[in-house]
C-alpha cells in the first residue's frame, strides 16, 4: 500500500511539475503576458499625405493612426509615403521580396493586375459591411460581381462642371438656368460665347480631362455594366464610345472652349480656368479644395447633365471607386492589419480626410452631415446619385492607354470619332489575340 501511494505521489509530483514548466511557472492569479508587440507599415502616396500647413498632430491620417495604437497598445503604424508614379513598381518589388508594408492604399479600378499580391479580406468584413462600398467588382478578380474581395475602395470620384458664379451673374445668368439636359449645356455655351466668355474652359495636355468627358458620356450611353458592354463589343465603329467622342468635340467644335487647351494640363487647368474668365470647367471633387482657394464664394457647382435625357442611363455620370486599400499577402500580422484597415475606411477617417484633403467618401449609406462644406455635401450627394463606365476601370490597360494617348486629339478636334475608332479595333483585336 505504501508502495501504491509513493508512486502516486512521484506521479503527481513528475507531472505537477512538468506543468508548471509548461505554464511557465505562472502562478495563479498573476498577470496574463503582454500581447505580442507588432509593427505594422502602411504605404500610400499624396493620397494620405497631410495637405500643406497642417501640423502632423492636426493631418486626418495621424489622427486615425494614434487611435488604432491608443485602442490597441500592442500595435504600431509607420506611415511612409512613395511616389505615387512609382508606388504600384515598388509594391510589385516588395511582394517579391515579400518585405515591404503590411497595408497599403493604391489607386482606383481594377486590381486584376497585382491581384496575387493581395490577402482576401471577405474573413474580416460582413457582408453588410461589404455592401456599402462602391466599386467592389473592380477588387475582384475579373470583375466578377461576387466571390473574395481583395481589396475595399476607400474613397470615390466625381467629375462636374464648376462654374464661376461672377461670370453668369455679368452674363444674367443665375442658378435657374442651370442646364439639365445636353442640348441645354450647348444651349447656355453658345450664349456665353455671344458675349465673349469662354463657356467650358478645358486643360487636355495630358489626356486625364478629355477622357473625363468621355467616360461621363459613355457611363450615360452604357449605364452601369461597362465591363459587360466591353467584352461583346464587336467593333468601336459606330459604337457608344465613338458616339461619345463625337458629343466631346462639341466645345470645341462650336467654339466654346479656349483655344490653348492643347498646352494646359489637368492640374493647371484650375488656376488658368479663373485667370481666363471662364464660366465653366469641368473637373474632379478632388479639386474641391483648391478651387475655393482661388475662387472663395464666386465658386458653385452642378451635375453633368445627361447626353440622352430619355434614356435608360440618364442619371449615370463619370463616377468611380479609389484608394484601393488592401493587406499585401504576405504579412506577418493579417489580423492586425485587417484592423488598421478597416479603421482607413470607415465613415470616421473618410469625413475627416475629406474635411482636410478633399478625398470623397466611399460609402452609399454615408451621412453627408459629417461633412463641414456645404459644396462638399452636395458633391458627394451628386457622386452617389449614379454610377457608369469609366474608361479607366473597365479598359484594359493598352488600351486606357491609347484612349488617354487620343483623348487631347478627340477633344480638340484634331481627330475624328471614325479615326479614332479604327485605332482602338487594332488594339482591342491585339489584346484578344494574345
Amino acid at each position: 500500500m505504501k508502495k501504491i501511494l509513493w508512486g502516486i505521489l512521484a506521479f503527481m509530483l513528475v507531472f505537477g511539475l512538468a506543468g508548471a514548466l509548461a505554464g511557465g511557472g505562472q502562478e495563479e492569479g498573476a498577470a496574463p503576458e503582454a500581447a505580442e508587440q507588432v509593427e505594422l507599415i502602411l504605404w500610400g502616396s499624396g493620397n494620405l499625405h497631410p495637405p500643406e500647413g497642417v501640423k502632423k498632430d492636426d493631418a486626418a491620417i495621424y489622427k486615425i493612426l494614434a487611435k488604432i495604437e491608443r485602442e490597441n497598445p500592442n500595435i504600431r503604424v509607420e506611415l511612409i509615403i512613395q511616389p505615387a508614379k512609382q508606388l504600384l513598381e515598388l509594391f510589385r518589388a516588395a511582394n517579391a521580396a515579400k518585405s515591404g508594408p503590411d497595408v497599403i492604399r493604391l489607386f482606383g479600378g481594377s486590381v486584376n493586375e497585382y491581384i496575387q499580391s493581395l490577402l482576401p479580406l471577405n474573413n474580416y468584413f460582413t457582408e453588410k459591411e461589404l455592401d456599402k462600398y462602391m466599386g467592389l467588382e473592380y477588387t475582384r478578380e475579373n470583375y466578377a460581381l461576387s466571390g473574395p474581395v481583395y481589396a475595399i475602395p476607400a474613397d470615390s470620384y466625381v467629375c462636374l462642371p464648376y462654374y464661376n458664379k461672377d461670370v453668369w451673374a455679368k452674363a444674367g445668368f443665375g442658378t435657374s438656368d442651370i442646364p439639365e439636359t445636353w442640348d441645354e449645356l450647348l444651349a447656355l455655351s453658345e450664349k456665353f460665347k455671344q458675349q465673349g466668355v469662354i463657356a467650358m474652359f478645358q486643360g487636355v495636355k495630358d489626356g486625364h480631362q478629355a477622357d473625363f468627358m468621355l467616360s461621363h458620356l459613355l457611363a450615360n450611353f452604357v449605364g452601369p455594366d461597362g465591363v459587360g458592354w466591353l467584352n461583346k463589343l464587336e467593333t468601336f465603329a459606330g459604337s457608344e464610345f465613338e458616339k461619345a467622342a463625337e458629343y466631346a468635340q462639341a466645345f470645341v467644335a462650336k467654339g466654346y472652349s479656349n483655344e490653348d487647351a492643347l498646352s494646359i494640363t489637368l492640374g493647371e487647368a484650375p488656376g488658368r480656368f479663373f485667370q481666363a474668365g471662364a464660366a465653366m470647367m469641368y473637373h474632379g471633387n478632388w479639386e474641391l479644395k483648391n478651387l475655393q482657394a482661388i475662387m472663395g464664394d464666386k465658386l458653385g457647382m452642378f451635375k453633368m447633365p445627361p447626353a440622352d435625357p430619355s434614356g435608360p442611363f440618364k442619371d449615370y455620370h463619370y463616377a468611380g471607386a479609389g484608394s484601393n486599400t488592401a493587406i499585401a499577402n504576405y504579412t506577418k500580422h493579417p489580423d492586425e492589419a485587417a484592423i488598421l484597415l478597416k479603421e482607413l475606411v470607415n465613415d470616421e477617417f473618410q469625413a475627416a480626410i475629406f474635411n482636410q484633403k478633399g478625398l470623397m467618401p466611399n460609402n452609399l449609406n454615408f451621412d453627408v452631415n459629417l461633412v463641414e462644406d456645404p459644396i462638399g455635401k452636395e458633391i458627394i450627394t451628386v457622386a452617389i446619385s449614379g454610377r457608369g463606365a469609366t474608361v479607366r476601370e473597365i479598359f484594359p490597360p493598352k488600351l486606357k492607354a491609347e484612349v488617354n494617348r487620343l483623348s487631347p486629339l478627340i477633344a480638340t478636334n484634331r481627330i475624328s470619332p471614325e479615326e479614332v475608332s479604327e485605332i482602338l479595333d487594332r488594339v482591342l483585336k491585339e489584346i484578344r489575340s494574345e
